[in-house]
């Protein structure tokens, strides 16, 4: 899990303006799936992303917006409603 939330947040920063924000948090699909979730800015925009390992299958999901805090609840149902595999 380490290995894959690092990369995400290489990915985030390759971006010129792009920087990873606050405190990294474990997080839960609905589905139970352990996953890492953080935050991220960048110019004019606040974002999100979180990671998900299960079996050999990894989810990367980010998201952004200029005013994120209005839809964050919507968008944390949003990813816990993921589903990997036929669990």
């Amino acid at each position: 899990m380490a290995e894959a939330t690092a990369a995400l947040r290489t990915k985030i920063t390759a971006d010129r303006g792009y920087q990873v924000v606050g405190t990294e948090m474990p997080t839960r699909t609905a589905q139970g799936v352990a996953g890492r979730q953080g935050g991220y800015s960048s110019p004019g925009r606040e974002g999100g992303y979180a990671v998900f390992l299960d079996a050999g299958t990894g989810i990367e999901v980010t998201f952004a917006g200029a005013d994120l805090k209005l839809n964050l609840p919507e968008l944390k149902t949003s990813v816990a409603s993921i589903v990997i595999g036929g669990r």
